[in-house]
């Protein structure tokens, strides 16, 4: 009687590389009007002064556009119901991103479109997803 020997592995996992991710400060507002109105007016990636008005956001791909992730306990309650109290963001201009954010997050330089973005509300964030150029 011929036996047939089998041999079982553990599945291979699909590990795939840490996503890139940037911690920058991002003032609301648009650059043109002296920070009011809807949008992004500035990003930065130093240190913020403390009178700056500046929210750290996390910078981030998802399906090669660009992501910014803000916390909750990060906004003021002015800034979210303002920025995220409907289901959409508002990019009143377009923005431009510095170039520290670009190199981190290994892209060619780009712009955030001026346009309206779906908000993903989570228990203790909001993430916007953008259209670049």
């Amino acid at each position: 009687m011929e036996h047939t020997r089998y041999t079982f592995e553990s599945p291979k996992r699909n590990r795939q590389p840490k996503a890139k991710r940037i911690q920058a400060n991002v003032v609301l507002g648009v650059l043109s009007k002296k920070c009011k109105g809807m949008g992004i007016c500035t990003i930065s990636t130093h240190t913020p002064s403390d009178d700056s008005g500046s929210i750290p956001a996390v910078f981030h791909l998802i399906e090669d556009e660009i992501a910014i992730t803000f916390e909750k306990s990060a906004l003021s309650s002015q800034n979210e119901q303002t920025y995220f109290g409907s289901a959409y963001f508002q990019l009143e201009e377009n923005v431009v991103l510095p170039p520290a954010v670009i190199q981190q997050l290994e892209l060619t330089p780009r712009q955030l479109k001026a346009g309206f973005y779906r908000i993903e509300e989570k228990r203790h964030n909001y993430t916007v997803i953008f259209e670049s150029t």
